[in-house]
C-alpha cells in the first residue's frame, strides 16, 4: 500500500512537471522567430537569366557578375517583354516543391533604374494544367512591391500573390484554377513591369516559415494529455512498438531511396537530353545518339538541317507564344513522319537536325521534299492564317566522325536555299 501511494505521489508529480513543461512549450514557440530557408545557399537551386532577344543588341537580360546574382535589364519600347531572373528548386526535380507550410520570402537586393514597381514571380506544378518538362504550362503566381521597399529586406506573404491573368486568360481556365497554390513551387524569381535600363543585384532569398504552426502545436499539447489519461497503461509497449516499426521503416526507406535514386538518374539524363520546349532531342541528346552510331555498321547516313522560314518576322508579328506553337508544331509534324531509327533534334532557334539511314540519294531528295510539302500544308488560326515553310539543307556522310563535317556542308546548303528564295532543298556533296 505505501509503494503504491510513493508510486501516485510520484505520478503526481509527474502530472504537475508535465503541466509546467506545456506552459513552457507555449511560451518558447510564441518568443522564437521565424525559421528561414535560405534559397542558393546548397547545390539544390539554380538561377536563370532571360531576356528579349534582339537579333542586333543580344538579349535584353545581361549578367553583371553572376556568382554575385548581379545583373541589368535592358528593356526597350518595342521588346515584346521583358528580363527577368529567377532560381529552379530543385528538392523535388519533376513536380517541384511543397512550399504550403511556408507563409513568406524576404528579398534582399540592390536596385538602380526608373522602376516604380518590381514584380516577384512564383511558379507552380500541378498534373492538371502541367506538364513535365514544358515550364511554360506551369501556373504563374506574382505580386510587386515599391522600389523604395528595397531599402531594406522586402517581407512578401504568400497570401499577397495572385494568379497572372494573361496565364488564366491562355489556358481558359477552370473555376478552382484562379487561386494560388503553393504545392509544387518549381521556381521563384524576379523581373521588370517598367521599361528602362535597370540594374539589380540579389543578395539573398529566403522562404519563412513559424517552427511549429499554433494550431499543430496545440493539437499535439492536447493529444499528449488525453494519452497520459487514456493510454498510460500501453505507454511502453508503444515505446517498444514504435521503436521496431521505426527499424522497419528505416529498412524500408533505404530501399525505396535506392530504387527512387536508379529512376531519378534516368529522369535526369532524359532531361538533360531533352529539349523543354518540343520534347525532341537537344544538342546534348544528339551528340549521345551520334555516340551509339560510332558502334553501328558504317552503311551510310544522309543529314537534313532545316531551318524554318521568316521565323523572327514570324516573333516580331504574332509574339513569342505563336513562335512557340510554331515550334512545337513543326517538330510534331516532323516527328510523326520519321522511322523509329531516324535521329532527329533541335540544334538551336528554328534550326533542327535528322540523320537517318536512307539511301541512296535520290531518295534521301524524295524524303526531304516530303517533309517540306507537309510543313507548307501546316497553318495556323491567325489572322490573316499563317502558313509555315522551311528551308532544307542536305549532305550524306559514311562515318560518325564525319557528322562535323557534313552539318558544315548541310548548313551551307541550306543557306544556299534560303539564297534561293527559301521553301527549297538544296544538296551538298562530302565525298567527290
Amino acid at each position: 500500500m505505501r509503494a503504491n501511494r510513493e508510486l501516485l505521489r510520484a505520478y503526481r508529480q509527474g502530472l504537475w512537471f508535465a503541466l509546467l513543461v506545456s506552459f513552457v512549450i507555449i511560451g518558447v514557440h510564441f518568443a522564437l522567430p521565424d525559421q528561414r530557408l535560405q534559397i542558393g545557399s546548397g547545390s539544390d537551386h539554380e538561377y536563370t537569366l532571360y531576356g528579349y532577344a534582339d537579333a542586333q543588341t543580344g538579349s535584353s537580360g545581361t549578367w553583371v557578375n553572376q556568382q554575385d546574382q548581379h545583373w541589368r535589364c535592358n528593356y526597350k519600347e518595342h521588346h515584346v517583354f521583358g528580363c527577368g531572373w529567377d532560381t529552379r528548386l530543385f528538392l523535388d526535380r519533376i513536380k517541384g516543391t511543397d512550399l504550403q507550410d511556408y507563409e513568406a520570402i524576404e528579398l534582399k537586393l540592390q536596385y538602380q533604374g526608373p522602376a516604380r514597381r518590381i514584380r516577384v514571380f512564383i511558379r507552380n506544378f500541378n498534373d492538371a494544367y502541367s506538364t513535365v518538362g514544358n515550364i511554360g504550362s506551369s501556373k504563374v503566381m506574382n505580386t510587386t512591391f515599391p522600389v523604395e521597399e528595397a531599402q531594406g529586406p522586402v517581407i512578401l506573404e504568400f497570401n499577397e500573390f495572385a494568379v497572372a491573368d494573361w496565364w488564366l486568360t491562355e489556358r481558359r481556365a477552370r473555376q478552382q484554377w484562379p487561386l494560388p497554390e503553393f504545392s509544387g513551387i518549381i521556381n521563384i524569381g524576379v523581373d521588370f513591369i517598367d521599361k528602362g535600363d535597370h540594374e539589380i543585384r540579389i543578395e539573398s532569398l529566403a522562404l519563412i516559415k513559424p517552427w511549429i504552426k499554433t494550431e499543430t502545436l496545440l493539437l499535439w499539447l492536447l493529444g499528449f494529455w488525453m494519452g497520459i489519461f487514456i493510454i498510460e497503461g500501453l505507454v511502453r509497449f508503444s515505446w517498444l512498438y514504435y521503436h521496431v516499426a521505426r527499424e522497419r521503416r528505416r529498412v524500408r526507406n533505404m530501399e525505396f531511396k535506392q530504387q527512387q535514386l536508379q529512376v531519378e538518374n534516368a529522369h535526369l539524363k532524359n532531361l538533360a537530353d531533352t529539349d523543354p520546349l518540343t520534347g525532341i532531342l537537344n544538342r546534348s541528346g544528339l551528340q549521345s545518339r551520334l555516340d551509339d552510331l560510332k558502334d553501328s555498321p558504317p552503311s551510310g547516313w544522309g543529314l537534313l538541317l532545316l531551318d524554318l522560314d521568316h521565323f523572327k518576322k514570324l516573333n516580331d508579328q504574332y509574339g513569342h507564344d505563336m513562335g512557340d506553337r510554331a515550334l512545337k508544331a513543326f517538330s510534331s509534324l516532323l516527328a510523326m513522319n520519321l522511322r523509329g531509327s531516324d535521329i532527329f533534334a533541335r540544334m538551336g532557334g528554328e534550326e533542327f537536325v535528322i540523320i537517318c539511314e536512307r539511301q541512296p540519294l535520290e531518295n534521301l531528295l524524295a524524303f526531304a521534299e516530303k517533309l517540306r510539302g507537309l510543313v507548307t500544308k501546316c497553318e495556323f488560326d491567325s489572322e490573316p492564317p499563317t502558313h509555315l515553310s522551311t528551308s532544307i539543307g542536305i549532305c550524306t556522310f559514311k562515318t560518325a566522325d564525319e557528322f562535323e563535317k557534313a552539318l558544315e556542308l548541310a548548313d551551307k546548303a541550306l543557306y544556299r536555299a534560303k539564297a534561293n528564295g527559301r521553301n527549297c532543298v538544296m544538296y551538298e556533296a562530302l565525298y567527290e
